[in-house]
């Protein structure tokens, strides 16, 4: 159960850092239009994630 939980927690940093590092270089541009543009849709990618993780640690809860 761990090496299972700790796979899907690996690879949800894997995930989000890349995510992470985007949204804090959105918030460096000077242009407003491309932060308005991807921020959002960032933030979806993000929240997407790691709602896929928690239904996947959902899962594996109900496995053992």
């Amino acid at each position: 159960m761990y090496d299972l939980s700790h796979e899907c927690s690996s690879m949800e940093t894997a995930l989000l850092t890349p995510v992470q590092v985007m949204l804090i270089g959105l918030m460096s541009l000077r242009n407003h239009t491309l932060f308005v543009q991807f921020h959002p849709v960032a933030y979806m990618v993000k929240l997407n994630i790691e709602m896929s993780v928690r239904t996947s640690a959902k899962l594996l809860r109900g496995l053992y």
